[in-house]
């Protein structure tokens, strides 16, 4: 089974995935763990996932705002 596979077939979620890679790229040494957690330290990175955790909360509080708004009407 090809490595990607995992990811295709999906029986982990991404994140998992993620920690799983690096940690085995550590154990067998093909990275350092400065090149490893390099991608952390991006500030366009974090913009990115701040991004869509604002959308999440903001799609959530919208419906439940809007739901409220139609039952108290």
């Amino acid at each position: 089974m090809p490595p990607h596979a995992g990811l295709v077939l999906e029986p982990l979620p991404v994140g998992a995935w993620a920690l799983i890679c690096t940690a085995a790229l550590l154990a067998s040494g093909a990275v350092t763990f400065d090149q490893a957690m390099s991608g952390c330290a991006s500030e366009s990175i974090w913009l990115v996932v701040v991004a869509f955790f604002f959308a999440k909360v903001w799609a959530c509080m919208r419906r439940d705002a809007t739901s409220l708004f139609l039952l108290a009407g």
